[in-house]
């Protein structure tokens, strides 16, 4: 085998590839500009953080103060239903005093209206 029927395609063929990919330059940024980038990273990456971490402050911040007016507003609900149990039973206490009263008055009064029925009867 010949060197020349190896070596001319090949040198054709790459001659036509490197013609193909000159317009195609890839550059790299310099040390300078690479430096620059990663600093904006990093001063990026910070500024998020910091915004995070103050988000999630106020957060949770707002959630102790929800959490502090729904313990206060149970506080009150409950010493109102205290109050109105409070309330309830004392009107059912004077209401059954009243029955009573009028169950004493009752039986009274029907132990009148025998001894009366007694003494006419005699």
């Amino acid at each position: 085998m010949k060197i020349k029927t190896l070596a001319v395609p090949a040198f054709v063929a790459l001659s036509l590839l490197f013609t193909a990919c000159a317009g195609d330059q890839v550059e790299t940024p310099d040390a300078d500009g690479a430096a620059g980038q990663v600093q904006e990273g990093a001063d990026d990456t910070g500024d998020a953080m910091q915004e995070g971490a103050d988000d999630a402050g106020d957060a949770m911040q707002e959630g102790a103060d929800d959490a502090g007016d729904a313990m206060q507003e149970g506080a009150d609900d409950a010493g109102d239903a205290v109050q109105e149990g409070a309330d309830d039973t004392g009107d059912a206490m004077q209401e059954g005093a009243d029955n009573m009263q009028e169950g004493a008055d009752d039986a009274g009064d029907a132990m009148q209206e025998g001894a009366d029925n007694m003494q006419e009867g005699q």
